[in-house]
């Protein structure tokens, strides 16, 4: 096994999780950039809802506002072995 660059075309792996990164990209950008088209969308994208009613995908895309994340990260100073434990399983390495 190696780590080789592969365009989408030849890597049919690949495609179901571009498919599910765009779809979610596009649903952050009716939230966070007012002037695109998405935002003006009263409802997420018909390709992205029947993704999230499949019983074989799980997991959702929230928007985290930046009191939550300042929460978190003040949990997370507090107590060294929670932060160890996130860290390691999001394999961020200092």
């Amino acid at each position: 096994m190696s780590i080789t660059s592969k365009r989408w075309e030849s890597c049919v792996f690949l495609q179901p999780a571009d498919l599910v990164a765009y779809e979610n990209f596009k649903e952050g950008m009716r939230y966070h950039v007012k002037d695109s088209k998405e935002a003006t969308r009263n409802r997420m994208r018909k390709s992205l809802e029947a993704l999230i009613n499949l019983d074989s995908i799980s997991g959702r895309a929230c928007t985290h506002t930046r009191e939550m994340i300042r929460e978190l990260k003040h949990k997370l100073d507090q107590d060294a072995e929670t932060k160890q434990v996130l860290f390691k399983a999001a394999r961020i390495y200092k």
